[in-house]
């Protein structure tokens, strides 16, 4: 029940209905306390759930270092230490933690660290999709579309990890994730990243182009 609650909160919060906070402060003491249990029976889908509600408070209440923690403690439940990659069944939680360990980085600046983790969700992400990717985006079902989605998503984020570097190498995975987001339709994903590549162009040394600057935000403002 409260893993199923901490999913239902990280939705809202990522849908924009409504603060979630208050709620999940008068929950956070069972969330953990599920955690623990779930963890200790390898419930690791509703491990995952009340970690997803956590999540949402911790970063809304600036609460990092807890948060830092805690993904510390979880990480060995979920990733092969020889390899870096899912434990076997635990795949999809593997996802949800490895992006967690990105953020993380991310907000120390440890930068080939992030680079590192965000290059093993894109090869897991694109192995997931391989299937999806060689069917024509008319065809595609809703599950195929989902795991095109994520993929993009994936580049995306490491398109903003190299261009945070000043790394002209950002505009190859930001214009793979823009071809995805146009195969599957996603408009609002498609303008949201034309503004990031108005960003590149306007702010990345190696790749300065004003005129290109402005035509992508255009685009951004136009979809």
């Amino acid at each position: 029940t409260l893993a199923r609650l901490g999913r239902y909160y990280h939705g809202q919060d990522a849908d924009g209905a409504g603060d979630p906070v208050p709620a999940l402060r008068a929950e956070e003491a069972n969330l953990l306390h599920a955690l623990a249990l779930a963890r200790a029976a390898q419930h690791w889908g509703d491990a995952l759930g009340c970690l997803q509600g956590l999540f949402v408070l911790y970063q809304r209440t600036g609460r990092d270092g807890e948060w830092a923690r805690l993904v510390e403690q979880v990480t060995p439940e979920f990733i092969d230490p020889a390899t870096g990659g899912p434990l076997p069944g635990r795949e999809d939680q593997w996802n949800f933690i490895t992006s967690y360990r990105v953020r993380l980085a991310m907000g120390a600046r440890d930068w080939p660290t992030a680079s590192r983790l965000q290059h093993a969700l894109i090869t897991w992400t694109r192995d997931q999709a391989a299937a999806a990717l060689a069917i024509p985006g008319s065809q595609l079902t809703p599950g195929q579309s989902n795991q095109i989605h994520t993929l993009a998503v994936s580049l995306e984020h490491l398109g903003y990890i190299l261009s945070s570097q000043d790394d002209p190498g950002c505009l190859a995975y930001y214009e793979e994730a823009l071809s995805l987001y146009r195969r599957i339709s996603a408009r609002t994903e498609e303008a949201n990243l034309a503004g990031s590549l108005g960003n590149a162009y306007k702010d990345v040394p190696g790749l300065r182009d004003l005129g290109q600057a402005e035509r992508w935000y255009q685009h951004s403002l136009t979809h």
